[in-house]
């Protein structure tokens, strides 16, 4: 809950919203996730974070590849960050690496509403 806390946190300090590029997106149409992607999400909507859309699913596309994707069918975000423990090599000023194991840490909400709230 703290991690989603910190997301939170994020949110109302920038007025973000959440487009989810993660792993965990998989489990809209993978039987094997489904039920943890529905625990992700009611866990979220708990809390009062709202997903309000997902990448594309490309084959065999890196996710930075798939938010490109998504940024070239949404013009009007003119600024976002990325909240990932995988490499962005195409976004790496956008880009805030966390660690698996720790997850987002407060020095990651930190710098990501730096980076938001910059005129």
């Amino acid at each position: 809950d703290f991690l989603i806390e910190r997301l939170v946190r994020l949110i109302n300090e920038t007025d973000a919203i959440v487009i989810m590029s993660s792993s965990w997106r998989y489990g809209i149409t993978c039987k094997a996730h489904h039920q943890d992607f529905v625990e992700l999400l009611a866990k979220l909507e708990e809390h009062g974070v709202h997903v309000v859309d997902y990448t594309p699913t490309l084959n065999t596309a890196h996710k930075s590849i798939e938010i490109k994707q998504y940024l070239s069918e949404h013009p009007e975000i003119d600024k976002f960050v990325i909240l990932d423990d995988d490499e962005m090599e195409l976004f790496p000023k956008e880009h805030i690496e966390t660690i698996n194991r720790y997850g987002l840490t407060d020095e990651n909400v930190d710098e990501a509403i730096k980076m938001l709230n910059k005129n």
